[in-house]
């Protein structure tokens, strides 16, 4: 794997850009995160060639944090790193085909934030108010996420 994925290392790949400016548009930026995906599964359906030999893939995707101030992050198990530790875990639809040159063609089609069943205690209501958790918002398990994910991308 790319050793270099980040702001910074994508900015060097692409040769005079800035990975903090980088950074900044896409944390900043009001884009939704649904209108991307919707446009990336339109885009794979228009393209006939991905039809043939594609699979979709199911899977979990924690990313490291320092504290718990960035919704869902609590010390929950990291596959990445094989260890419990402070992170935020995801699951995430990702769609491969690796019969078309240049290989392998793949991309995240859906993806959905896993909250623990402890971000819906008492103790969090005012953290996830202050995050932006959306009030009907409750508790679902991965295998749950991953079904919905997989519901809404049919659709």
């Amino acid at each position: 794997m790319d050793k270099d994925r980040h702001y910074a290392g994508i900015a060097r790949q692409m040769e005079g850009q800035d990975g903090q400016a980088m950074q900044h548009f896409m944390s900043n930026s009001p884009w939704s995160a649904a209108g991307v995906y919707r446009q990336i599964q339109a885009d794979i359906c228009a393209t006939p060639p991905l039809a043939h030999g594609s699979l979709l893939i199911l899977d979990e995707s924690a990313d490291e944090k320092a504290g718990i101030l960035s919704a869902g992050s609590l010390r929950q198990y990291n596959g990445r790193f094989g260890k419990v530790d402070e992170c935020q875990v995801s699951v995430v639809l990702g769609y491969a085909n690796w019969q078309i040159p240049p290989w392998p063609t793949w991309a995240i089609v859906d993806s959905d934030l896993f909250l623990a069943e402890e971000w819906f205690t008492p103790d969090f209501a005012e953290l996830r108010h202050k995050l932006g958790v959306p009030e009907e918002r409750r508790y679902a398990s991965k295998p749950d996420l991953g079904l919905r994910i997989i519901q809404r991308t049919k659709e």
